[in-house]
């Protein structure tokens, strides 16, 4: 029993430390790749490590939402998480250009907000 409250305490401590961060998700399911998910990713990730961000990207299988694809979602620490959809490579660098840089919601590009608020990462 003492490992498993070990193991409980210890995911707690690395789950507050990577709250303190920005989280990217990616769609990159079949169908996030093949409308462009991947193209997504590369130029987000280059964005990041350009802006020397603190930065915690996913990959994700399918979100569900096929029709919106590319599908990234941004969750700012303490804050609900924003989903962007439909998004090309230009959009994607707008969004880390002020969304996670600055925190300015690109709102011409948001598919949905996380309702429930804050989820814990």
């Amino acid at each position: 029993m003492r490992s498993l409250s070990k193991l409980r305490t210890d995911l707690r401590a690395r789950q507050k430390e990577k709250q303190k961060h920005c989280r990217v998700l990616i769609g990159m399911g079949t169908c996030g790749i093949a409308a462009g998910g991947d193209r997504v990713w590369e130029v987000v990730k280059q964005k990041i490590e350009e802006l020397e961000l603190q930065v915690d990207m996913v990959s994700t299988g399918c979100i569900g939402m096929c029709y919106a694809e590319p599908i990234m979602e941004v969750q700012m620490p303490g804050e609900p998480s924003i989903f962007y959809g439909n998004l090309s490579p230009e959009q994607a660098e707008e969004i880390v250009n002020f969304h996670i840089a600055k925190g300015e919601v690109c709102s011409d590009y948001v598919l949905a907000q996380n309702s429930r608020g804050v989820v814990p990462l």
